[in-house]
């Protein structure tokens, strides 16, 4: 996307609008409208290979789950089966309302900006690997 949204026809920016405007709507009422096949075909998902490999739990282990949950509205199992779901949905959100913002050229800054702050999330994550591999911290297990 351009960072300069005056670079832009009036027709490409009436268009960009309405599309983040609708694409939220249309995408949950098509979620809405295949919920029941979404729930039957994920188990026919594989289990993890990193898990059947070495017992160990993955960054990923539990997402499907989590997202599942979520989607049920279930929020406590959402987080219990791993946390990393909302913060990603979280995350999403705040890009979607600053991308928003710059299609009606505001400037809304939600996320940080600093690298600092991305190398930090990815330290925790790396710790959020190896303490849910550690029995003393079976909460964070799926």
């Amino acid at each position: 996307m351009h960072k300069n949204i005056n670079n832009l026809t009036p027709n490409k920016i009436a268009i960009l609008r309405i599309s983040l405007l609708v694409l939220p709507i249309i995408s949950i009422f098509i979620f809405y409208l295949l919920r029941y096949y979404i729930f039957s075909v994920v188990k026919l998902l594989p289990q993890c290979t990193f898990y059947e490999k070495t017992s160990l739990l993955c960054p990923g282990c539990g997402m499907t789950r989590s997202i599942l949950a979520l989607f049920r509205g279930d929020i406590l199992n959402c987080l219990k089966s791993n946390v990393a779901t909302m913060l990603i949905v979280i995350f999403g959100f705040l890009k979607y309302l600053e991308l928003l913002a710059l299609s009606f050229n505001k400037k809304l800054f939600l996320l940080p900006r600093y690298p600092s702050f991305y190398w930090l999330g990815l330290t925790l994550l790396i710790l959020y690997w190896i303490l849910r591999n550690i029995e003393f911290f079976l909460f964070l297990k799926p």
